[in-house]
């Protein structure tokens, strides 16, 4: 059974890398390719990560997965597209503000990321097959090994 501490193995990008991929062998490229447009689109995400990036404020760790949930596109979806959009606002924000003032170290950005995946596990339950949540931290324990 993964445990949090596993996490701590992975760097932020590599976190994040791996479920993005993860995620496109389980669902194809088409509907993360789609994920990707509506997090990129959304006024919503935009003006979210503006506004952090304008007064240097810090997501905390629920920030990414609420306003991604707000989202009509997220609001009725499993767990694992709500975190997939959620991780994708969040290396949008990571990006966008390389040069910014406000500057979270490396332990505080991995807590919002591997907050955010335990929290959209949570949150939505997959009723039919095996949850895509357990496969993921399966792929992550193959990896430590």
């Amino acid at each position: 059974m993964l445990k949090k501490s596993h996490l701590e193995l992975f760097t932020t990008e590599q976190l994040i890398a791996i479920f993005i991929d993860f995620y496109i062998e389980e669902y194809g490229a088409k509907k993360a390719r789609k994920i990707v447009d509506k997090v990129y689109y959304s006024p919503k995400i935009l003006k979210f990560i503006d506004k952090l990036r304008n007064e240097n404020l810090s997501p905390g760790i629920d920030g990414f997965i609420t306003i991604t949930n707000t989202v009509p596109y997220f609001l009725f979806s499993k767990g694992e597209t709500l975190c997939m959009g959620s991780l994708v606002a969040i290396q949008k924000w990571l990006n966008d503000s390389v040069l910014d003032i406000l500057k979270l170290n490396d332990d505080q950005i991995h807590n919002i990321v591997t907050g955010t995946i335990f929290k959209a596990a949570g949150t939505k339950t997959n009723i039919n097959g095996e949850h895509f949540f357990d496969k993921y931290y399966r792929k992550l324990e193959e990896l430590i090994s």
